[in-house]
């Protein structure tokens, strides 16, 4: 009995420093929905006329992605990408613990959560077989095998204190000159994570 209450109040100490503000499973559902976002963005093909206004919207029947399965960030420098700089580029949500426990969370990858999406084909690649098809053959390999369904990459997400404000970038890679990076602030309302503010860090 005592070595059991020994454990648990080592566990009260040890699982705030592993997870930052947030707990695992709260980052796992974050995780979750921008991947269920990125899907659901593929779903219709918009095709535009010359002039930029809508042709027609083709419907996809299966939407498919490329997911990594381990976490990481896109040349992310705290030196250059600062707190400033986010809130002056439209993340006006982001604070400061938030922000912190992005970098922190970030210097440690972890796997991407099992994602069940009856209505999309998610093929998982690991960071060794996504390079082993580009050490090999480039673009024009990956395209014959997955056609040009986007490579999304996913970052840990930094949570503040009262677990309702997460900060995660993430990006979706079809080509060469065909992808983009996103950081996404989402809030927390009535038990469920709401995108509310982006910022699109590069495109291709």
């Amino acid at each position: 009995m005592k070595k059991c209450l020994f454990i648990f109040i080592i566990s009260l100490f040890i699982l705030p420093l592993q997870h930052g503000y947030g707990q695992a499973c709260i980052e796992d559902s974050i995780i979750i929905k921008i991947v269920n976002r990125t899907i659901q963005s593929h779903e219709n093909d918009t095709i535009y006329k010359p002039n930029g206004t809508i042709w027609k919207i083709k419907e996809n029947h299966t939407p498919e992605i490329v997911l990594v399965n381990e976490t990481e960030t896109f040349l992310f420098d705290p030196k250059v990408y600062t707190l400033e700089m986010f809130n002056s580029n439209g993340l006006s949500l982001l604070d400061s613990v938030t922000y912190n426990d992005f970098i922190l969370k970030n210097k440690k990858s972890i796997i991407i959560p099992e994602i069940e999406n009856t209505k999309a084909s998610i093929h998982i690649l690991t960071k060794e077989e996504l390079n082993k098809i580009f050490d090999s053959g480039g673009w024009e390999k990956y395209h014959r095998k997955y056609k040009y369904n986007p490579i999304v990459k996913i970052s840990r997400s930094g949570i503040n204190k009262e677990q309702d404000l997460a900060f995660i970038y993430y990006s979706a890679t079809s080509g060469a000159l065909a992808g983009a990076g996103f950081y996404v602030i989402l809030k927390k309302e009535n038990e469920k994570w709401i995108e509310k503010e982006y910022w699109l860090a590069w495109i291709a």
